[in-house]
């Protein structure tokens, strides 16, 4: 089922890049060259769009 579920999650990610539009992704805080607030940013982003 894990799969199953990943896999939509990474086709739906690779038809919006296609659109030209970027999903905002969460990354691991240990990840080099990630700003230490990119979590923050990613939850404000889907917060903005929730409030649409």
């Amino acid at each position: 089922f894990i799969t199953i579920a990943m896999s939509i999650i990474a086709q739906v990610a690779a038809n919006l890049a296609a659109k030209g539009q970027t999903p905002p992704v969460f990354v691991s805080p240990n990840v080099q060259g990630i700003p230490a607030d990119n979590t923050n940013r990613v939850y404000a982003e889907y917060e903005k769009r929730l409030k649409r």
